[in-house]
């Protein structure tokens, strides 16, 4: 079997099941299309803005599917791209697409409530309270990660430092023209793509050197306007044109594919225990647990019930946001691995402990593309450009996420206080962003990625007892909680041993806590599903 074989079987199943297995769904979600969405209900010009479904889709796209969509099946190859692949279009198809088009379709039917909003309808106040400030240190750990990823790209790359500066500039006058001055989407899209080919050339001739602590200041000034701005003016647009470099990147490599067509060089099977970073990884549970973007992701609910809900004019986009958003992560995770293909799994293994996956994906995927024609150093330069935007779209959601989820426990209805909340809301959680930012990447990212599938396990929670509440079958939810709670408390008690040995105190304080609150979460999901009492 070569590349391109492996690339298509999985393209041709992921397209399937959106049409078959996504048309379920959309039965079982119970659709109505004659409904007011409340992005028309709660119409606001800033968070509730109807939208069209194309645009939606790029934007939630592109906040979906960060940089840890690349990072994650790269790392997890080292067992063998089989059991990544396996893990990859069956966890999207059946955990992630599901629990990301609920979450996108229990929002939209709850006049736009993020999943705590949700909660709180089903379970009372305290629920709320604790769901928000779990989901919003998640946010904290997300934007603290993202702001470290991009500060060292920019100033390892400094002309991806000037390219996104020129990016944000356009993005402003996209949303400008597109909503205020009604401009054709279509046109708008044409000149804000040469917009964006303009911002890489000059980004070449005009690099931009600033220090580390400069970046990480920029960043966090850049995250507190994107969170605070309309949707329509920044975070959407930008987001929307980002698309199309991921859409180019998922297009382009296919085409490479088909040209190059390399056979695969890494088994498909390595092995059940590798060396990482020091550490020996499993197969169970870490490549359940590295790749999440991709196969599953509570990060994903909260952009689907946080943001993109707020923005759906009909129920029926749902489907292709909420579903075909994840399938299209599965389908870019999949590029992923297709980029440590030609290697062997030894190279495989010195190139991720001298490189990073970042740099593994880019020298991986560039030969790739530069058989269409495109000089090699080139198109190594633009993916790296293209997974620094990757980075940028996770620090900028994140950090509007966690405004919303912090707002929604003190927020009020006097405009004046409104705003008032929304600025300081923003403020708290960027600036303990950039301080934890300082942590390191390498440290944040455990942390972030147990939390992350705690998070998902508290969505199939919420989305279970929606469905049992309205007297429907919630298995659908409730296996798949069960199971991705023994994967993630698997993951926390070796991460757990492991920074008992190095004596990594911090990361020792912060897992015991996600110890016991996963105790915790267990007790209030036996009390709901199965005694059905109303306490979170």
């Amino acid at each position: 079997m070569n590349a391109l074989v492996l690339t298509l079987v999985c393209f041709f199943i992921l397209i399937t099941a959106y049409f078959t297995y996504g048309s379920w769904l959309e039965k079982f979600f119970g659709i109505d299309s004659t409904v007011l969405t409340p992005a028309y209900t709660k119409e606001d010009g800033r968070d509730y803005v109807p939208s069209n479904r194309w645009v939606i889709l790029g934007h939630h796209f592109a906040s979906i599917a960060g940089a840890s969509t690349l990072i994650g099946p790269i790392q997890a190859s080292v067992f063998g791209w089989l059991p990544v692949v396996i893990w990859i279009v069956l966890g999207g198809i059946f955990l992630g697409g599901v629990l990301d088009y609920g979450a996108l379709v229990a929002s939209v039917k709850h006049q736009g409530k993020t999943l705590g909003g949700f909660i709180e309808v089903y379970g009372g106040k305290r629920g709320k309270i604790l769901f928000n400030l779990f989901a919003w240190f998640t946010m904290l750990l997300v934007t603290a990660s993202f702001i470290d990823i991009v500060s060292q790209t920019f100033q390892d790359t400094p002309s991806a430092g000037t390219t996104s500066i020129l990016f944000i500039i356009i993005s402003v006058l996209f949303g400008a023209f597109t909503y205020k001055k009604k401009i054709n989407l279509f046109l708008a899209s044409i000149v804000g793509i040469f917009g964006i080919g303009i911002s890489v050339y000059l980004g070449g001739k005009f690099p931009l050197f600033l220090t580390e602590t400069q970046w990480v200041l920029f960043l966090g000034i850049y995250a507190f306007i994107a969170a605070v701005l309309p949707v329509w003016l920044l975070l959407q647009p930008r987001d929307y044109l980002n698309s199309y470099l991921l859409y180019s990147l998922v297009i382009l490599s296919i085409l490479g594919l088909i040209f190059l067509a390399p056979n695969i060089q890494l088994k498909a099977y390595e092995g059940f225990s590798v060396p990482i970073n020091e550490q020996k990884w499993t197969l169970f549970p870490m490549v359940f647990a590295t790749v999440t973007s991709g196969a599953i992701s509570g990060y994903h609910i909260l952009v689907a019930s946080g943001i993109s809900s707020k923005q759906v004019r009909s129920e029926e986009d749902a489907k292709i946001i909420g579903y075909g958003g994840m399938l299209l992560e599965s389908l870019l995770a999949i590029i992923a691995v297709v980029s440590v293909l030609s290697l062997t799994g030894d190279h495989l293994l010195n190139s991720l402990s001298a490189e990073g996956p970042i740099a593994v994906f880019s020298q991986g995927i560039g030969p790739i593309i530069a058989t269409l024609g495109i000089d090699p150093k080139t198109s190594v330069g633009v993916i790296s450009l293209i997974v620094s935007a990757f980075a940028l779209t996770s620090l900028d959601t994140g950090s509007r996420l966690g405004r919303y989820l912090l707002q929604e426990l003190v927020d009020t209805e006097k405009k004046e206080k409104k705003i008032l909340v929304t600025y300081c809301t923003t403020l708290v959680t960027i600036s303990l962003g950039c301080i934890f930012s300082f942590l390191g990447y390498e440290r944040l990212w455990i942390l972030m990625g147990i939390t992350n599938q705690f998070l998902a396990i508290l969505g199939f929670l919420c989305l279970a007892v929606w469905m049992k509440k309205t007297r429907r079958n919630y298995i659908l939810f409730l296996i798949p909680m069960i199971v991705l709670y023994i994967i993630t408390i698997a993951t926390l008690g070796i991460q757990w041993y492991h920074m008992w040995v190095v004596m990594d105190l911090l990361s020792l304080v912060l897992l015991t806590i996600l110890f016991f609150l996963s105790l915790f979460m267990a007790y209030i999901g036996n009390n709901v599903i199965r005694r059905g009492k109303d306490y979170y």
